[in-house]
Order: C-alpha cells, then sequence, then structure tokens
C-alpha cells in the first residue's frame, strides 16, 4: 500500500496509508470501496523485511530468494500490495481499461487479457504471486444494492486457464485477507478479524494462515492480538509490524516478532513529530520511509535487520511535497510526490551510492499508482477505483519511457 482500497496502501487492499495532504492521491490503496466497518478499523500495510534480492545491483525475475525461501514476488511489491509480477518473458497484472488480468510480453508483442473480470462489480485485482506455471491472486469485488462485498484468493495457469477460486470471506464472517504471500510453493495469507465494533480494535485479531495452492492442508501458523499493533506484514516465520506509541495513532516504531507471540523486539522508534510511513527490506538491509510532521518532508533511513547502524539516505527539500518510497532496485530508491506549486505527480530517482537525487522525465498519472519492480525495468500502473483513466507502462532505470501496455491491443 496500499495499499486496503484507499481506493491500493496499498494500497491498500486491505492496507490503508494515511493521507497527509487533501490534495494527496495515495497510490495502491484499496480500503474505501469494501466492506466499511473492517475497513475502518484496519490500518495495515504490507512490511518487507529480510533477504530479498542479493544485492541493490540488480533484481532476479520471478521468485527471489528470502533468506533461502523462494518467494512468489519481490519484496517491494508486495509491500505496495503486488499489483503486478513479472518472469523472464512476460509483466502480469490487472488492468480497468481491458476488463481483465493481462500478461504483458517484454519483447512488445503486446498485453494480452488473459482472464477477463466481469464488469458487473467494481473488482480490485491484487497481490500476485507466481510459482512456477502458476499465478495467484487476490480479488476484492465490491457489492452493489443486491448484494455484498466478496473477498477471495484465486489461482491459475500462466496462460490463464484453469481459473480457480482457493479461498473465500463473505461479509458476514468479518474476515479480510490483508496480504497474501507465496513462500516455497506454499501460500502464508495474513488475515484480519473484526470484533464488529466500528471505531473500536479492540479484541480485533490476526492470524496467519497457511494452504496449499490449490486451498488444501489449511493451518493456522499463528495468531496476534493487541490494541497498539497496527500494520504487519509476515515472513515464513515472523511478523513484522508498525506501533503506534503512547494515545497516538500514528506510526511511529517498527517492531518484529515471533508467529507465537515471543522475541518481540523493538528495530526503529521515530524521533518526536516523526511517523514512519514504509518499510522496505532489501539485500540485508531495511529502508524505512518517516516524514517529519513539523517539517512537511520525509527522509529514508537505512539500517541492519537488527535495528543497528542506522543512517539517512534520502531526504526530500520542502519543494517535493508528499513524497514517499515505492522501489529499492537496482541500486536506488525510487519515490514520488506531488511537487510543490505545481501539483504535479513525479518521480524522484536517489542513488543509494550518495550522488544527487535526480527528478525522472515527465510526470506520473494521478490515481491509484505504483511503481513496480519487473526485472529490467519499472512497471507503472495507475488503476482508477472510481472509472477514471487508467495507465500500464514501462520505463528503464532513468525513467525513459519503453512500453505502454494500456494502448497495445488486447
Amino acid at each position: 500500500m496500499h495499499s486496503t482500497p484507499t481506493a491500493h496502501n496499498t494500497q491498500n487492499a486491505v492496507s490503508p496509508k494515511p493521507a497527509r495532504h487533501p490534495r494527496w492521491v495515495v497510490p495502491a490503496i484499496v480500503a474505501a470501496l469494501v466492506i466499511a466497518v473492517v475497513f475502518i478499523l484496519l490500518r495495515m500495510v504490507g512490511i518487507s523485511i529480510g533477504g530479498g534480492p542479493s544485492s541493490n545491483d540488480g533484481m532476479q525475475v520471478g521468485p527471489v530468494s528470502f533468506g533461502g525461501t523462494r518467494m512468489g514476488n519481490t519484496e517491494p511489491n508486495y509491500i505496495n500490495d503486488a499489483p503486478s509480477v513479472s518472469d523472464d518473458k512476460y509483466d502480469y497484472f490487472y488492468l480497468e481499461k481491458k476488463s481483465g488480468i493481462c500478461r504483458a510480453a517484454k519483447d512488445g508483442s503486446g498485453a494480452d487479457v488473459i482472464r477477463p473480470i466481469s464488469s458487473d462489480h467494481d473488482h480490485i485485482i491484487d497481490y500476485f504471486s507466481l510459482d512456477g506455471d502458476t499465478l495467484i491472486y487476490r480479488d476484492i469485488q465490491c457489492g452493489n444494492s443486491t448484494d455484498g462485498n466478496a473477498l477471495s484468493i484465486h489461482a491459475m495457469k500462466t496462460d490463464g486457464t484453469g481459473d480457480r477460486e482457493i479461498w473465500k470471506a463473505e461479509d458476514a464472517d468479518n474476515v479480510v485477507p490483508t496480504g497474501v504471500y507465496v513462500y516455497d510453493s506454499k501460500i502464508y495469507m495474513l488475515t484480519y478479524t473484526s470484533n464488529g465494533s466500528i471505531g473500536s480494535s479492540t479484541g480485533s485479531s490476526y492470524e496467519v494462515l497457511t494452504m496449499d495452492e490449490d486451498g488444501s492442508n489449511q493451518s493456522v501458523a499463528g495468531t496476534f492480538s493487541g490494541d497498539d499493533i497496527t500494520r504487519k506484514f509476515i515472513t515464513p516465520s515472523k511478523a513484522y509490524l508498525f506501533q503506534s506509541v503512547g494515545s497516538s495513532d500514528d506510526y511511529e516504531m517498527v517492531g518484529a516478532q515471533n508467529f507465537d507471540g515471543s522475541g518481540r523486539q523493538t528495530l526503529y522508534t521515530a524521533a518526536d513529530g516523526a511517523k514512519v510511513q514504509r518499510l522496505y527490506g532489501v539485500g540485508g538491509k531495511l529502508y524505512i520511509d518517516v516524514w517529519n510532521r513539523a517539517a512537511d518532508t520525509m527522509q529514508v533511513a537505512c539500517m541492519n535487520e537488527d535495528g543497528s547502524d542506522a543512517s539517512t539516505v534520502y531526504a526530500s527539500s520542502a519543494d517535493d511535497d508528499g513524497m514517499d518510497l515505492y522501489a529499492v532496485s537496482h541500486g536506488s530508491l525510487y519515490l514520488f510526490g506531488y511537487s510543490l506549486g505545481t501539483f504535479e505527480l513525479i518521480a524522484v530517482k536517489a542513488p543509494l551510492d550518495g550522488s544527487s537525487a535526480t527528478k525522472l522525465p515527465g510526470t506520473l498519472p494521478s490515481g491509484n499508482t505504483t511503481i513496480n519492480e519487473a526485472g529490467d525495468h519499472l512497471l507503472i500502473l495507475s488503476n482508477d477505483y472510481t472509472g477514471g483513466a487508467v495507465s500500464a507502462y514501462t520505463i528503464d532505470f532513468d525513467g525513459n519511457k519503453l512500453q505502454d501496455y494500456a494502448a497495445s491491443n488486447s
């Protein structure tokens, strides 16, 4: 996050990402379009920690290594609610304009709809993962006046055949799958269970549910509760979380704990007046996006996985309003936000070697926009769930436009 529709914290599906300004359109968020009670209570976003690519010099294509564990997507993509996934030949994503899940060829031969999605309801399709020739995704189907919302997990072949629903929750269940990850060919689903009281998280809980890719062999790997626990991300053995401090609703601390609740530790605490926005784990390092409310600026802190050796690797200027970190790839941070004065959505590349940050060419489409890792390029996606324009195009690591998937034949 989204993303949860904050209409992906992208949201943020179920991952609301707080807005700092009325004009700030937070990408990748999916909360506002789904179950009202749950999304008022839910305050989650994916938090990616640990191994990931072996270095910041490049990204492995397809499933990557997480401390020896094969992942179904990259860590930065998972934190953005995984609106896309890539292998060595194709990028996979949902495009509202084409009314379906697309498979776009990296050689420029076009983007084909491999799985049409019914237009009877609004859909938010995200948390894509790959495992061999299996494509896994989450479908949030927003209801209308005659029926309710439905949240489900699907699996199909990478050519779009054999689509099957392997898990489903209805409104009455008060259960929302807030994160879906694939580790070593097993699905790990983080679910949030509402206590049914609007405006209160007391008594609500989180579960880590594991299952095979056909939905069989379901078991609970861990259960968490606590009014101070807000946003979470899971690995095969740990939960990483944002927490509030005292009576504040802001996320000021980053912590970790084992599935059984043991080994709980604080990894990072923001300074007074600052707020933790996002957390990435790449190459054995943690990158934390922190907003300074008083100065209305942001910075990115980098540290070891245990929280040691912290330093600031990027600080925004007063001219860049609402900057947020959205990718760590090929030795650089990629951020975007609105430029103060012009209100244009711009992207910034900040090399980790300490050289000067640069604005990428052009502007980004407004809406639910994400920057996604796709191997040898970056994929820009914008799905406007309110019915507006949509975009899907690729850029190189210097921001030069490569292919326009939304304009290609389907």
